[in-house]
């Protein structure tokens, strides 16, 4: 069997589709390419210098940004409770745990943080979600635990806060909870 391997009119043809498909298919993709690029360089430069935010947990107000967040969206939490736990161990840890909602399905407790004066800890919790993510505005719980710092601290009664819900707990002297070791 001999195969025709001559140049004709068809072959010709069939190579110029296949060319111009080529070309056409990268151009495409150069152009869909260059469209994402554009995107996200507008999108980049129409995102707010990050602001701060000192917002009391039962505060409301619309969407603002999230302090060294550029791509999160701050929500308001509703903090309902707080529970406080003693480990009991040596060294002591105290630890907080925060429940409360969120005002939609994307939103999420940031880190809470902690300050002290005196025997009162205060917790301060944000929440916040990606920014320009669709959302279901479906009240959501949440709950988050943090450790309290009480490193250091002489024995006594100590009081956590967060918004309006304040909790009390105790540090007893070292011998009171170190296991007894016998000989």
């Amino acid at each position: 069997m001999e195969e025709n391997y001559e140049q004709g009119p068809e072959n010709g043809k069939k190579m110029l589709w296949i060319i111009g498909g080529t070309v056409l298919t990268i151009m495409v993709i150069a152009l869909v390419y260059n469209a994402v690029q554009h995107s996200l360089r507008a999108t980049s430069d129409a995102i707010p210098p990050a602001v701060t935010m000192n917002t009391p947990a039962s505060a409301t107000s619309s969407d603002t940004a999230v302090l060294g967040a550029s791509d999160r969206i701050a929500t308001i939490p509703t903090i309902t409770g707080m529970e406080v736990v003693n480990l009991q161990t040596l060294p002591y840890q105290v630890q907080a745990k925060i429940t409360g909602t969120v005002p939609d399905s994307c939103s999420t407790f940031d880190t809470p943080s902690v300050t002290q004066s005196g025997k009162t800890f205060t917790v301060s919790l944000t929440a916040s979600k990606p920014s320009g993510s669709t959302c279901t505005s479906v009240v959501t719980d949440q709950s988050i635990v943090t450790d309290i710092p009480v490193a250091g601290l002489n024995p006594g009664r100590y009081v956590v806060k967060i918004g309006k819900i304040s909790r009390s707990f105790t540090l007893k002297p070292a011998a009171d909870i170190a296991p007894e070791v016998t000989k």
